[in-house]
């Protein structure tokens, strides 16, 4: 499986997973939610995948990360929230703070040094709400720590969500209908891990337009479906 297609798998479960927020009368809305849960695993290792197959790369992808982030912060609130006025950061907020996270591990050969950075940055995304909070910048920095190690990677990785669902749960008032929700998201979380194991990097074609797809969608999807939610 190429970069391409795991963009277009992301793209296309993403959008699926945030349509229920602009028509949430939908009969489907808690199964279209999970389905959307397969994207951040795939878009953390393509992330992370970048920085590990050229790090020269490192600049560019941050700032793109970071416009884009930029640009689809206020649709995204609109989205989940309908206002702006919350402490909330979208998921290339995540994305930029475990690429940064990624460049420090590399720069500091005091390992130690490096995974205290890692630590600060992870809590300052729980801290400031970023999407998927330290998790996501840790799931992030497991996709290249141990990256030719792909069991302990996944072992962990399913700690990882585990912990995040979990935290969770104690947010959801305590029903069997709740819990029901969040084991089928955890699981597709889980799913979402198997399609970097399906990566091959000689399948790739190379292109300089791959990584823009998804630079491009992010803020796009979000366009449109305030849009939809607007008229809906």
């Amino acid at each position: 499986m190429s970069s391409f297609a795991l963009v277009i798998i992301a793209c296309v479960t993403l959008f699926i997973g945030h349509i229920p927020f602009a028509i949430p009368d939908l009969s489907m809305a808690h199964g279209m939610a999970c389905i959307g849960k397969l994207a951040f695993p795939i878009v953390a290792f393509l992330i992370a995948n970048s920085y590990l197959s050229d790090k020269s790369n490192f600049s560019k992808c941050l700032t793109r990360l970071i416009v884009f982030a930029i640009i689809a912060q206020i649709f995204s609130t609109l989205l989940f929230f309908g206002k702006i006025t919350v402490l909330y950061f979208n998921i290339f907020f995540t994305l930029a703070l475990g690429l940064l996270a990624l460049r420090f591990i590399d720069k500091f050969q005091n390992k130690f040094i490096a995974f205290v950075i890692v630590a600060i940055l992870s809590v300052l995304a729980e801290v400031l709400k970023f999407d998927y909070g330290a998790i996501g910048v840790l799931l992030v920095v497991s996709f290249n720590i141990l990256n030719n190690k792909p069991t302990y990677r996944t072992l962990l990785q399913i700690g990882l969500f585990l912990a995040l669902y979990l935290e969770k749960l104690y947010r959801y008032i305590l029903t069997l209908a709740n819990l029901r929700y969040l084991l089928f998201q955890f699981m597709f979380s889980i799913i979402g891990l198997l399609f970097p194991v399906l990566y091959r990097s000689n399948k790739d074609k190379k292109t300089k337009y791959t990584k823009l797809i998804f630079y491009c969608f992010y803020p796009l999807h979000f366009i449109v479906l305030c849009a939809v939610k607007l008229i809906a």
